[in-house]
């Protein structure tokens, strides 16, 4: 609560659709894996992966759903979609700056796009103890950053 903590939480895998015309046309699915998380910080980073926060034993993973999208302006749109994290399945709203105009490299094209929101942590049930929790260390409203390049296939 004194200081933002960046950190990243791990390989990202899954879909991404895209006509390359309209963003109506974007869906995304897709998994992150939480074994990697890295915040520079190795005493937190083995909190964070603990049963006193994400539980990576039972919930390894953080999975994302695109269910629609909507143009929100020139070269931004949000995507609404479900959030699965810490066994807990809520809709959120990523506010998407892109898609990049397509960049041919070699055989491939690619666009990229970067998402951001807002959550409040407590309604995944992340909450990390008892102790901790009543005297503020960690924010409840933390921020997601989605960074994403993605090629066509084939």
């Amino acid at each position: 609560m004194v200081s933002t903590v960046r950190g990243t939480l791990g390989k990202v895998t899954g879909t991404i659709e895209y006509d390359g015309k309209t963003v109506d046309s974007i869906k995304a699915d897709v998994s992150i894996d939480l074994s990697a998380i890295n915040t520079e910080n190795e005493n937190r980073d083995k909190d964070l992966k603990s049963d006193k926060f994400f539980d990576i034993a039972k919930f390894p993973t953080v999975t994302f759903r695109s269910k629609r999208v909507q143009a929100d302006g020139q070269g931004t749109f949000k995507m609404v979609g479900d959030l699965t994290m810490h066994g807990v399945t809520k809709e959120i709203t990523l506010n998407v700056d892109g898609p990049s105009p397509a960049l041919k490299q070699g055989p491939s094209l690619r666009v990229g796009a970067s998402g951001t929101a807002k959550l409040d942590r407590r309604e995944w049930g992340l909450l990390y103890n008892t102790a901790v929790e009543l005297t503020p260390i960690v924010a409840d409203e933390i921020q997601i950053q989605i960074d994403v390049e993605a090629t066509k296939r084939g």
